[in-house]
C-alpha cells in the first residue's frame, strides 16, 4: 500500500495470512510525506518460509505514515528486519511475536526497529511497543536508532544476536545514534545458550541520553548486562544487572579537573576551601 500527501486515511487489515514473497516486503505501507493514516492491522501471520538471502524483504514495514494499531501478531523467517517503523509516529503495536528475523543475510537485521532517517522528512517518536517478543533474530532484538519519546514495556529479547559474529548491534535492547527520552519498562534481556550470542541485555550507544530502563531483568548476555553512555540516562531495579558505584575521587592540588567518563552521577565533597566553578 503506498500514499502521498497528508489527507487523512483508514484501512483496517484483521486475519492476514502472507508467505513467501520473493525480493519484496511482505506488508508495506508508505508515503512520500508524513500520513496521518488511522488504521489496523491486527491478527496476522507474516512468514517466509524460503531459503533465506540478502534479497529478501521486512515482514512489516512503515514508512512516514502515523496513528496505526498493528496487535496479534507473528512474523517469523524473514530476511530483514521483522518489523520496521521508519519516521513514524503515534504507532501503537501490542502482542506481537518476531522469530528468526534477518537470519543469513548480508547485513544484520532486526528484530523490531523504531527508525529516524534524517535525510528524509519525518521522525521516529512517540511510538509505543508492548507485550512483544524479539527472539533468535540475526541482529539487535530490538533496536531504537536515532528515535525520541518512544516506550516500551513489558518486551522480551531471547537469544539475538545469531549472526555476524564479533559486529555490533547484537543486543537485546540497542538504543543508540542520539536516541534520546526513551523509556524502558519491565523488560526482559535473556541468553541462556551454552554461547551466548546477545552481546548486551541493554544497551545504550554514541550520544544516546535521557533514556530510562526501569525494571526488568537482563540474564546471560555475553559481554555485560547492560551498558549505559548518557550523563543523564538511568538504568534501576533490572535483575541481574549490578549497577556501577560512584567512582573514588582523589581531589588533588587546585587547579583539579575530573572527567566522568560513564553515566553514574559522582559526588564530590568540598569540606574547605572555595570553589569556582563546577
Amino acid at each position: 500500500v503506498e500514499s502521498a500527501g497528508t489527507i487523512a486515511q483508514y484501512f483496517d487489515f484483521s486475519g492476514l495470512i502472507i508467505r513467501d514473497v520473493d525480493g519484496g516486503h511482505l506488508i508495506n505501507i508508505s508515503g512520500t510525506t508524513n500520513l496521518n493514516v488511522f488504521g489496523r492491522i491486527s491478527n496476522f501471520l507474516c512468514e517466509d518460509g524460503e531459503e533465506q538471502n540478502a534479497t529478501g524483504g521486512m515482514g512489516l514495514s512503515l514508512d512516514r505514515v502515523n496513528d496505526v494499531v498493528i496487535e496479534n501478531g507473528i512474523i517469523d523467517n524473514v530476511d530483514d528486519d521483522a518489523l520496521n517503523l521508519r519516521n513514524t509516529e503515534r504507532v501503537t503495536v501490542s502482542n506481537v511475536v518476531s522469530r528468526r528475523a534477518g537470519r543469513e543475510t548480508v547485513a544484520v537485521n532486526y528484530g523490531f526497529v523504531f527508525f529516524d532517517d534524517t535525510t528524509i522528512t519525518g521522525n521516529s517518536r512517540d511510538n509505543v511497543l508492548s507485550n512483544c517478543i524479539a527472539y533468535l533474530c540475526g541482529g539487535n532484538g530490538f533496536a531504537l536508532d536515532r528515535c525520541t519519546n518512544c516506550l516500551l514495556s513489558n518486551c522480551t529479547a531471547i537469544e539475538n544476536g545469531k549472526e555476524g559474529a564479533g559486529a555490533s548491534n547484537r543486543s537485546g535492547f540497542r538504543l543508540f545514534n542520539a536516541a534520546t527520552n526513551n523509556r524502558l519498562n519491565n523488560c526482559h534481556a535473556i541468553d541462556r545458550q551454552g554461547t551466548p550470542t546477545q552481546l548486551y541485555g541493554f544497551e545504550e550507544a554514541d550520544t544516546s541520553d535521557f533514556n530510562y530502563i526501569i525494571g526488568g531483568e537482563a540474564t546471560g548476555n555475553s559481554t555485560a548486562q547492560a551498558l549505559m553512555v548518557g550523563d543523564s540516562s538511568l538504568i534501576a531495579d533490572v535483575r541481574g544487572f549490578t549497577p556501577q558505584g560512584p567512582a573514588s575521587i582523589t581531589v588533588g592540588a587546585s587547579p583539579f579537573t575530573y572527567t566522568n567518563v560513564d553515566s553514574v552521577r559522582e559526588n564530590v565533597h568540598i569540606r574547605i576551601g572555595t570553589v569556582s566553578d563546577i
